[in-house]
């Protein structure tokens, strides 16, 4: 992620640094270690999961709210 208007080349430079971090074994061995998981992918996956990570959080939410009702 980058600041909106980040030249092109400037962000380029990120996710090339970000493949090769992914591929790294020990990275992926200090994520595993971490307790967490990698999902390398593009942009636009990253915020087609986003979005829906966002529909599930917000079901949760009115979930919650809804219970704390007595409904």
């Amino acid at each position: 992620m980058a600041p909106p208007g980040t030249p092109q080349d400037k962000v380029q430079v990120f996710r090339d640094a970000i493949k090769r971090a992914v591929v790294n074994p020990e990275f992926q061995a200090w994520v595993k270690k971490s307790g967490m998981y990698l999902k390398p992918q593009d942009p636009k996956s990253t915020w087609v999961d986003l979005e829906g990570q966002g529909k599930v959080f917000a079901s949760l939410a009115e979930a919650v709210a809804a219970a704390r009702e007595g409904k």
